[in-house]
């Protein structure tokens, strides 16, 4: 393994040790701390981890999100070759809304309940990127021609694209007259409306039903498709994750500390925290529970020195508390941020498998236990 980044050919979308933090009255909370990741165009790529790690804070982070202060953002975000931190508002602003688009988390509160969803499909199909309440009133009445009706139609095509039933009438209602399936498909149908080159989803269906939330998914999946999406999907299910992706990031304590393409990370994982992950998914076959993993994600107005995870880590030793592990690589899709990895300070273990680390969150409390007994397959 080198010590090379792994960064896509390509990429559509590239960040480049990204940091943020924020001011409060009990201090500074480090919460990302040199965050890498990249989207190659055309690519699913997904950022799983569990929640508090810092997923959605680098998903507002890359949007601009972040009100500067008490947040504190630094590092390089670049789109198809174009430094988003170095534009002005307004030249964000058109690639925010015709050339990179967001669902957001809740599909419940992500509609504004004082306009009809024709108003906001119609408005983000006709402004794109212009944000501002009253610049939108203004050019309602200004434009209530054409132009207006053309951009209407096209929201209309867009709720059909969605499979949204009875579209005209779904126009002409209020978010909190529709389901939340519903609503879901509306923000799908709005992100999707200016044909982006990259959409961000941020744990889509999170608030829905589970016969819903696949239905949703199914019809994401199709969409991608056929849009030929660029896609930046955050989730904290790794079922999700395996479902959709092309390659997978892991986040941890505000760190990216494994990304692979989706099938390898899934049956060759390699830091303690992805095979710990995978080892708590409830199996179907064997008797037992799954295990979980003890403790809780760092807390970031004191983060622990060295690796983030080393406290809750089964095989954690001096060399994880020392010095933050750099990403060491095997190839242009896939790293790994952990000492296991380095020969030079490995040492008292190997590089762990999945069934080590089932053993070891299977005998944590009670040494009696083999992987055999608790994970029969």
């Amino acid at each position: 393994m080198t010590n090379i980044e792994p960064v896509v050919h390509d990429p559509m979308l590239e960040v480049d040790d990204l940091h943020v933090g924020f001011e409060s009255f009990d201090g500074f909370s480090d919460v990302i701390d040199g965050v890498n990741l990249s989207v190659g165009k055309g690519e699913v790529v997904t950022v799983a981890g569990e929640t508090g790690c810092g997923k959605s804070v680098t998903m507002k982070a890359i949007l601009q999100l972040l009100s500067e202060p008490p947040a504190r953002v630094s590092g390089t975000i670049e789109f198809d070759d174009m430094s988003l931190r170095e534009m002005s508002d307004a030249e964000f602003d058109q690639i925010k809304g015709e050339r990179m688009s967001i669902i957001f988390q809740d599909p419940m509160s992500s509609l504004n309940p004082t306009f009809t969803v024709g108003e906001q499909l119609t408005d983000t199909a006709q402004f794109g990127g212009y944000g501002d309440a009253g610049i939108l009133e203004y050019t309602r009445r200004k434009y209530f021609g054409s132009e207006r009706a053309e951009a209407r139609e096209r929201a209309i095509e867009m709720l059909e694209e969605v499979q949204m039933p009875d579209p005209e009438n779904v126009m002409d209602s209020y978010p909190t007259q529709l389901s939340g399936g519903m609503r879901q498909r509306v923000l799908i149908a709005q992100a999707l409306m200016n044909e982006p080159d990259l959409l961000i989803a941020d744990e889509i269906g999170t608030a829905l039903d589970v016969t819903i939330h696949d239905q949703i998914l199914d019809l994401l999946q199709n969409l991608i498709d056929s849009h030929d999406l660029s896609v930046l999907m955050i989730t904290h299910n790794l079922g999700i994750a395996r479902q959709v992706s092309d390659r997978v990031y892991v986040m941890y304590g505000g760190r990216m500390v494994e990304t692979a393409p989706t099938e390898e990370l899934f049956n060759y994982p390699k830091h303690p925290y992805t095979q710990g992950l995978i080892a708590s998914i409830p199996r179907l076959t064997g008797g037992a529970m799954a295990e979980g993993i003890d403790g809780s994600v760092p807390e970031y107005l004191d983060p622990p020195d060295g690796c983030r995870f080393h406290p809750r880590c089964p095989y954690a030793h001096e060399a994880c508390v020392k010095d933050r592990p750099q990403m060491r690589s095997d190839s242009a899709e896939a790293g790994v941020e952990c000492v296991l990895y380095d020969d030079n300070r490995a040492a008292p273990f190997d590089a762990p498998t999945l069934a080590d680390t089932r053993n070891r969150m299977g005998t944590l409390e009670d040494e009696s236990y083999s992987s055999e007994e608790v994970y029969n397959d």
